[in-house]
C-alpha cells in the first residue's frame, strides 16, 4: 500500500513518467556513469485532495552547492517578485511597526532585496549554498538550511515572530513540519503567503512538465486548506497569478485573525463544481492526455527530422528534464539546447545528455525550429527573439504545436 505523504491514507497511482534523473542535475560527461535516477510517479489522495509524487529523492540530491537555478536570470520573474514585495509593503505591512519578513526558499534574494533597500527587517531561508551566497553578497540576510519546526523556533529566538512569511514556487517534501514551523513563527495577526503552480492549470493545460523531483506536490485550494488547517491556519484570500503557466497565491492566517473573503468561496466552487479537481476521474483523464501529448510531440520531431529541418532546444529548464526523459528525446532529435545560465553551459541535460550551449544573439541562424522548454515565459521570449520568427523560424511548445 502506498501512503499519502499528507494524511497517511492509501493513495492510488495516477501515472508513472518512468525512470527520471534530478531535474536540475545538469552534468559533465565524466559523471554520466554515476547519474542518479528514480521513478517519477504521481498519485492523488481522495481524502486530503493532494496531488503528489509517490517517490522522491533525498533533499541533498536536489539542493546543494551546485544548484542550477537563479531567480534573477529571468526578467519576468524579477519583475513579478518586485511587484510582490511592493504589495506586501504597501498593503500588508503598512500598519506594522518595525515589521519582520521571512521568505522560505529565498534563492538569490531577488524578492527580499526590496526589503533590504528599505531597511525592513528580513530573513531568507535557502537550502542551496551557492544561491544563498549570492543573496548574502547582495546584502540580503540569509540562513542556509532546510525549514521545519525546529528551524522556526531558532528563528523566533533570534529575531522574534514574523509579521509576514512568504513562500513562492518552493516545494517541500516535509509539509507537515513546514506547516508546524509556520504556525510557530507567525505572529497572532501575521500573514502567511503561499504561491505555487495551480493544479487546475496543470490539469487543464496538460502541463506535465511541472512535475519533477522538487515538486513534491501540486496544490489546489482543497489541499492547501487541509494541510495548513491541521495547524489551525486558515486560507482567507486567494489571487490568481500568471507565473509558471498559471499559479495561485493563497493568503493564510491563524484561525479567525482575518475575515475570509469571497475569493475563497468562489475558488472552492470553481475547483469542486466546475473543474472537478476533487474527483479521481479527472486525474485518470490527465494521465491519458499526457500519453497522447507525448506521442504527438515525438511524432512531430521525427517528422521534422525526416524533412531535413534543423531543431534545437531553447532554455534548459528543470521542466525540460521531464519532457525529454518521458518522451525519450535525446541528441538524435535535439542536437543541443541554448541557455543563458553560465552554470549549465558546457554541460549536458539530465538523463538524455543533450549538450547545453551558451546563448548567443545569433543562435537561431541555420535553425528552422526551436522547442521552447520555458513556455511559461513565452511572451517574454517571443518578444526577445522576434528576429527568429522574422527569419522564418518556428517555435515548438510541449503541446507539440508549431507557433
Amino acid at each position: 500500500m502506498i501512503q499519502c505523504k499528507i494524511c497517511n491514507r492509501e493513495i492510488q497511482l495516477i501515472i508513472s513518467f518512468g525512470k527520471m534523473p534530478i531535474a536540475n542535475g545538469f552534468l559533465n560527461a565524466e559523471d554520466f556513469h554515476q547519474e542518479y535516477f528514480f521513478e517519477l510517479a504521481c498519485g492523488f489522495c481522495e481524502h486530503c485532495k493532494t496531488f503528489q509524487l509517490l517517490h522522491q529523492p533525498d533533499r541533498s540530491q536536489m539542493f546543494h552547492e551546485q544548484y542550477a537555478f537563479y531567480t534573477a536570470t529571468s526578467k519576468h520573474m524579477s519583475e513579478h517578485f518586485e511587484v510582490m514585495a511592493l504589495n506586501y509593503i504597501q498593503h500588508w505591512l503598512v500598519t506594522q511597526k518595525d515589521p519582520f519578513v521571512v521568505e522560505l526558499g529565498s534563492n538569490d534574494g531577488t524578492m527580499l532585496k526590496h526589503f533590504t533597500k528599505r531597511g525592513i527587517r528580513h530573513l531568507g531561508i535557502e537550502a542551496s549554498q551557492n544561491v544563498a551566497e549570492i543573496a548574502k553578497k547582495n546584502g540580503v540576510e540569509t540562513k542556509c538550511c532546510f525549514f521545519n519546526d525546529t528551524t522556526a523556533k531558532e528563528i523566533q529566538q533570534s529575531y522574534g515572530k514574523a509579521d509576514l512569511i512568504s513562500v513562492a514556487n518552493v516545494h517541500f517534501s516535509n509539509m507537515g513540519e513546514v506547516a508546524r514551523g509556520i504556525a510557530l513563527l507567525l505572529k497572532d495577526d501575521g500573514i502567511f503567503v503561499f504561491e505555487n503552480p495551480y493544479i487546475g492549470n496543470v490539469i487543464q493545460n496538460v502541463a506535465y512538465d511541472q512535475i519533477y523531483d522538487e515538486h513534491s506536490f501540486i496544490f489546489g485550494l482543497n489541499s492547501v486548506s487541509y494541510i495548513f488547517g491541521c495547524e489551525e491556519l486558515d486560507v482567507f484570500h486567494v489571487e490568481t497569478q500568471e507565473t509558471h503557466g498559471g499559479s495561485m497565491r493563497y493568503y493564510l492566517c491563524h484561525k479567525g485573525a482575518h475575515n475570509k473573503r469571497s475569493s475563497v468561496t468562489e475558488l472552492l466552487h470553481q475547483e469542486n463544481d466546475v473543474l472537478c479537481l476533487n474527483r479521481m476521474e479527472i486525474y485518470r483523464t490527465f494521465a491519458k492526455n499526457c500519453e497522447r501529448q507525448k506521442q504527438e510531440l515525438v511524432a512531430l520531431l521525427k517528422k521534422l527530422k525526416a524533412e531535413g529541418k534543423s531543431v534545437v532546444g531553447y532554455a534548459a529548464t528543470a521542466k525540460s528534464t521531464t519532457v525529454l526523459n518521458y518522451c525519450g528525446m535525446g541528441p538524435e532529435l535535439i542536437p543541443c539546447i541554448y541557455d543563458t545560465t553560465p552554470i549549465k553551459q558546457g554541460k549536458y541535460s539530465p538523463g538524455m545528455h543533450i549538450p547545453i550551449k551558451p546563448y548567443t544573439i545569433d543562435w537561431y541562424k541555420k535553425v528552422d525550429c526551436a522547442i521552447l522548454f520555458a513556455w511559461n515565459h513565452a511572451k517574454e521570449i517571443f518578444d526577445k527573439e522576434s528576429e527568429f520568427t522574422k527569419n522564418g523560424g518556428q517555435w515548438i511548445l510541449s503541446t507539440s504545436c508549431l507557433q
